[in-house]
């Protein structure tokens, strides 16, 4: 089956992917202001979109910031994320596999790979959900 503008994979046009899980993995490493700004917009994104909170997860590694970011991990937790605070600097890849070791998804969740400066725009994560 082709898809077409109104038959798209992931888009029944029910509005079937409302309830999909997504796991956002966002590595930290001296950009704390960032990856705060990044998990505002998604949630922001998220809420606008009428999906439910218990359907997303943010896991935020710090890989070892040679700065303090105390402050800043302490927000995203606040805002719901769940930081993991790594004692070695594995690089971005050994980052993101240290956070998707920490999601609780399952087979058919949707897992984006966030860089901390990214910023979700207005429709944004209703259109990626849906592709997905």
């Amino acid at each position: 089956m082709s898809a077409s503008p109104g038959n798209t994979p992931g888009n029944t046009g029910s509005g079937a992917s409302m309830g999909r899980r997504l796991s956002a993995l966002v590595v930290n490493y001296r950009s704390g202001a960032f990856a705060v700004g990044c998990v505002q917009s998604l949630l922001r994104e998220w809420e606008r979109e009428g999906r439910d909170r218990a359907d997303l997860e943010v896991v935020v590694v710090d890989n070892d910031s040679p700065t303090d970011e105390t402050a800043f991990l302490a927000e995203l937790e606040e805002l719901g994320a769940r930081v993991v605070l790594s004692d070695v600097n594995g690089g971005y890849a050994g980052g993101m596999n240290l956070a998707y070791a920490e999601t609780r998804g399952g087979p058919d969740d949707v897992v984006a790979i966030l860089n901390p400066d990214l910023c979700f725009l207005p429709g944004s994560v209703g259109g990626l959900m849906d592709w997905l």
